[in-house]
Order: C-alpha cells, then structure tokens, then sequence
C-alpha cells in the first residue's frame, strides 16, 4: 500500500487508501487475542500517531459472528487495545446464510470476531405487507454463535398481530428462526360485542402470514384471573352462554364443551378458531359477525347419575343473540339392567326397521373417530359401506344403549336438554341396530336433581320407557313379555353392589301412569 500511504507531519497523522470505486481498500485484522481475528476492509483510514487512534470509512461490511453489520457512510474509530467504541446508524442482518432478520438503525458495540451487543429497529410486516417497528434494546451473541434479540412493546400505542389481535409484552428471535416468539398478552379484535374481550397471557412463535398462536394450557389474563374458552353452564340460573378467551360468570360454571391449544382466525368465516393438537381434538368455531359458535368433540353435560355412565360426543351450536343451543351427539349409556329384557326390546326394534334409512354421514364419522381413534374407525366405515354394520363390534360402543345420531335442544325454561326430531339408536350392547325411531329423551337438571327420561316407539308401535332419578331406573314397556322379566326377577338381582363412594342403584318395573305422564308433558313442549 506504499503508493497510497501519505503522512500529515504537522498533525502527526497517517493517511491510507482512497475512496474512489475502483478503489479495494486495506484489510484490517485485530491481533488482540480476545477478538478472535475480527477484521473487516476499509476503503480509507486514518492513523492518530499521537492518539492512538484509527478511524476507519468505506467499510461495507463486518462479520461478526453469524451475523453482517454494515457501519453507516460516518465511520468509526479504533482505540487502545483495539477496543471499537459503540457507532451508530448502522445495519445488522443476521445470519449471514438464511438472513431472516434485518435491523436498522442499530448501535453496536463489537467485542471480537465472535461477539458484538446491540440495539435497533426491526420492521415487523403482516400478511397484507403492513409495517410496524419494533425496538429491539438487546441484541447479542447466545454461546451456540448465533444472534439472539429482545425488544418490549408497550401499549401506549397499540401493536396489531394482524388486523385481529392487539398484542403488548415482549419480542425475541433468534437469527436461526424465521419466526418471532411473542411473550405477553394478546386481545381480540372482533365485531361481537356480547363477549367481553379480555387480554389473554402467552408465549408463541408467530407466523405474520399466517397467524396462529399456541396457547397456554391454562389460560389467564393480566390481572391472573382464569379465562376459559367454549359454551358453559351457569350453575345459580342453569342458563348456557359462550365464553370466548373471557371470564366465567361465575368460577364455579361449567365448561359443557371447550377447546384450547391454537387459536387462529378465519377471514372467510369471520371467525375466531381454537383446536388441538389433533384432528380429533376438540374445535370451537366462534363467528364475529353473527355472535354464533359452533363446537366439536368430547361434551360434558354437567349430568351426575351415579352409577348410569354416560358419555357424550359430537357438535354444539350456540346463538348468543337468542340464547338458544343446540347439540348432535353420540349419547352412550351404561346401566345395569336386565339382559334378557334388553335383548328383547333390541330384537323388537330390529324387526320393526322404520322406514327412515340411518344416514352413516360425516357427523357419524366423525364421532366415532373421536370415539375409537381415526385409523380404527376407517376401518369400521369399510364395514358399514359393505356390510351394512360392523364386522367386529368395537368395545367403545359395547354399552347398555347408545344413540348414535340425537339432537338435543337446551330449554332454559324446563332445565333440560329435550331431543328434537327423531332417535337414531345404533346399537344396546353389541346387537348392532342402526334404526331410526320416534320418541323423547329429556335430560334434566331441575331443582338440582339430574332426572333421565327415554321413551321410544318402534314402527309397530311397541313403546319402551326408562326414568331415572334418586338412583332408581324405572322401566315399562307395551311389550309384556318385557315387562315380565322385570316383575319376575328377584329384588336383590336388581340391586348394584355397594361400592364405596358410589351412589346406590336399582332398577324396577314400574306402571304405565309413569310413561304416559311424560308423554303428556313431551306433548305440551312440541
């Protein structure tokens, strides 16, 4: 560089390079033994022989670890120790081969060829090429040689994860990951105004192009109060309504179905989604527009019967504008009973097929997935397709009664879930019916006691009664051949063994007045 190289006697300066394009500049390379052979090129520099002090321009480009920075047009300086003091307006983009992440506006501060710190902005872009900045106040080197940055968003001004969620916490990436990890809390954003919007704590990577957050398992806003997600029962007035990322009327009220896990939104739809991991995990579908949601998956009834097991599956649709739910289950009851009487009535309905064909749909497929695990019941839907039926009854469905396609109606007024329309009963234990019948079944919650009620009529009109309540399954059919093996058999074989922390159990024959009382009042609802 002899050629380039000029002194300033009287300033005690050495002048080297030049600034002209063609120009290729002079590599420096630190011999500090704690900087680990930083260098960088420099299109000119000066030498302060009295100082000690370098000051460098034209440097296009440093690397530092994974990342490039580019200093600004000013320069900087080299002092003693080849110590670089902190320069600004500069560039950072890191990692130097993936370069997801650009920061703008930077101080930096380079210890070494494998370390610098830094502050700057960095431009977050949503999926409809929107721009807002991020101060990121710390940004270093993690021990694995990659960049790792932390920025806070206050809430002075609100920040938007895309159009439909405020967000305020803090910011942190890492130059491996394309993505940002939000840490905080997020609002929606949405047009129904019968939900109260409440800030929801979390910690997610976010997609801007397609946003979906992953949720905590539970839920909680910034005050540390639990938030809950679904349709849910007030326990003082039995009334239903939704709650959506928002507080319990009461803590105590019941989640009759929710989902958590993700929570994405659907532009589409207008609506807000919350799913599982899983296909087969529960979804809860909230529409902004509309104030409707719908659900699926595991629902719980908020039903106590003692020993009667029962296990419910399948959609809820819930009106917060007219307070009014709707749900269509697969209803699995599990009883003690008689055998033989029970094999009788399954033998009745089957030879009085009615004249409604079973639908095998997609609400049918779906509930028996979420009941026997999705590669199973593909299996089973080969069978129905060929054969009508199972070739091999699963287990799952080997219960006292089940009805398999059951729309239920809540009544605010009568404390119950009626049924509206016609039963589909798939099957009582393993004799595989598929038939579709007329009757009612009403699940009730009045006054505290859980009460049962199933009434079915085949297409020759034999009629089969149950009612449970106080532990006590009273029965009655038209078909006294049923009724028979009920009043003949011995009072103790009707009784279920104690069990300790179990309600007791019985069942009983019981007279036609029960069974025609409730049809008159089924009659009154319709």
């Amino acid at each position: 560089y002899i050629d380039k190289l000029h002194w300033d006697i009287e300033n005690e300066m050495l002048n080297l390079g030049d600034q002209q394009e063609s120009s290729e500049g002079s590599k420096f390379v630190s011999i500090h033994p704690n900087q680990d052979s930083l260098s960088f090129i420099a299109k000119t520099s000066t030498y302060n022989l009295k100082d000690n002090i370098i000051n460098v321009f034209g440097v296009n480009e440093i690397l530092v670890a994974d990342a490039i920075i580019y200093p600004s047009v000013e320069g900087f300086f080299i002092e003693k120790e080849a110590f670089i003091p902190t320069f600004f307006n500069a560039r950072i983009l890191t990692n130097n081969s993936t370069k997801y992440h650009d920061f703008s506006n930077a101080s930096v501060d380079i210890k070494g060829g494998e370390k610098y710190t830094a502050n700057g902005d960095y431009t977050y872009k949503d999926a409809l090429g929107n721009e807002q900045y991020i101060f990121f106040n710390d940004i270093s080197v993690n021990n694995d040689g990659n960049t790792i940055a932390r920025g806070d968003v206050e809430f002075s001004e609100p920040f938007k994860i895309g159009s439909k969620f405020l967000f305020k916490g803090s910011v942190s990436l890492l130059s491996t990951n394309r993505l940002l990890t939000f840490e905080g809390f997020f609002k929606i954003n949405s047009d129904c105004k019968l939900i109260n919007e409440e800030w929801v704590g979390f910690t997610s990577e976010i997609n801007p192009k397609m946003i979906k957050f992953k949720l905590d398992t539970v839920l909680r806003n910034d005050e540390g109060d639990r938030l809950s997600s679904g349709i849910l029962m007030n326990l003082d007035s039995k009334q239903m309504y939704t709650s959506f990322l928002s507080l319990k009327q009461r803590p105590i009220d019941v989640e009759i179905i929710t989902a958590n896990t993700y929570l994405s939104y659907n532009k589409s739809m207008s609506s807000f989604l919350l799913q599982g991991e899983d296909s087969l995990d529960n979804v809860f579908i909230f529409n902004e527009k509309n104030c409707k949601s719908e659900s699926e998956g595991t629902i719980d009834l908020n039903l106590d019967f003692g020993q009667l097991k029962l296990k419910t599956i399948g959609s809820v649709f819930r009106d917060e504008q007219s307070n009014t739910t709707e749900l269509q289950t697969f209803l699995l009851l599990d009883f003690m009973f008689n055998k033989d009487a029970l094999s009788l009535m399954a033998e009745n309905i089957y030879e009085a097929y009615g004249v409604t064909d079973f639908t095998f749909g997609e609400f049918y497929s779906k509930s028996l997935a979420r009941l026997v695990g999705k590669s199973k019941s593909e299996e089973l839907i080969i069978d129905i397709e060929a054969l009508d039926e199972f070739k091999k009854f699963p287990q799952q469905l080997n219960k006292t009664i089940c009805f398999t396609d059951l729309s239920l109606v809540w009544s605010d007024k009568h404390q119950a879930y009626i049924n509206k329309g016609k039963i589909g009963v798939g099957n009582i234990y393993d004799r595989q019916l598929n038939s579709v019948m007329d009757g009612w079944i009403r699940l009730s919650k009045k006054n505290d006691n859980d009460i049962l009620n199933i009434l079915l009529k085949t297409e020759y009109g034999d009629i089969y009664y149950f009612e449970y309540r106080n532990n006590v399954m009273f029965s009655y059919s038209t078909n006294d051949d049923f009724n028979n093996l009920l009043i003949e058999m011995k009072s103790k074989k009707r009784r279920a063994e104690e069990k300790k922390g179990a309600s007791p159990y019985r069942f009983v024959y019981c007279d036609e007045e029960k069974m025609e009382q409730f049809e008159r009042e089924m009659r009154k609802i319709d």
